[in-house]
């Protein structure tokens, strides 16, 4: 499953119908910038589930940016785009692909962190 953006047009009906898409798409939403941004988790057939509504969403970005201008979104919520946007650039791309230890578990060469009170010890 992949992250992909959903621009909302800011209503409650909006807000449910794409709560129901991905409910019914095995998507799930990770991340809520209020009032008309989310990201949400899925694949290419939840991203085109939500993008399919005719009511509530401005535009879903699965693999693409978006135009932000176009969006009439405050200007909160255009940061928040045009931050989604930056990983499409080629400098973000080329950055990325050069990651070490790249697609690696968080906890794999320092073992599982547990903590007791306010330390942190590797198991």
């Amino acid at each position: 499953m992949a992250a992909f953006m959903i621009v909302l047009d800011g209503t409650d009906e909006g807000l449910r119908a794409v709560q129901d898409a991905l409910a019914q798409n095995n998507g799930v939403i990770v991340t809520v910038f209020d009032p008309v941004i989310l990201i949400a988790d899925g694949d290419d057939a939840t991203a085109s589930a939500v993008a399919a509504l005719t009511q509530g969403v401005k535009a879903v970005a699965y693999d693409q940016a978006v135009d932000v201008a176009s969006l009439g979104l405050d200007a909160d919520s255009a940061v928040i785009a045009s931050a989604w946007n930056l990983r499409f650039t080629a400098d973000y791309q080329s950055e990325k692909s050069g990651r070490p230890f790249d697609g690696e578990s968080w906890n794999g060469i320092l073992g599982d962190c547990i903590v007791d009170d306010d330390e942190v010890a590797l198991a």
